[in-house]
């Protein structure tokens, strides 16, 4: 795997996946890159650990486990924060 690359994956799967996940969040753009950058390296390994080779290089393939990575976490972090309010 590609850190580099699957960081700057993540910039770009944390923004799509605030924008996929509907809600209001207390995070800013510095938590959405986090975020996005987790998502993206965890993502990124799940899909290996599935078989799937994820792309070299900047492509649609490459994208996917990092928005779906980023999206799962933030519906974890959304579902933390909202078990912490009660």
């Amino acid at each position: 795997m590609n850190y580099v690359l699957l960081c700057l994956y993540g910039l770009i799967a944390g923004v799509l996946a605030k924008t996929l996940i509907p809600g209001k969040d207390e995070g800013g753009l510095i938590s959405t890159t986090v975020l996005g950058i987790i998502g993206s390296i965890s993502g990124g390994y799940l899909y290996t650990l599935m078989g799937y080779e994820v792309q070299k290089g900047i492509s649609l393939s490459g994208l996917t486990p990092a928005v779906s990575g980023a999206a799962i976490l933030l519906i974890l972090w959304k579902f933390i924060t909202y078990l912490k309010s009660k």
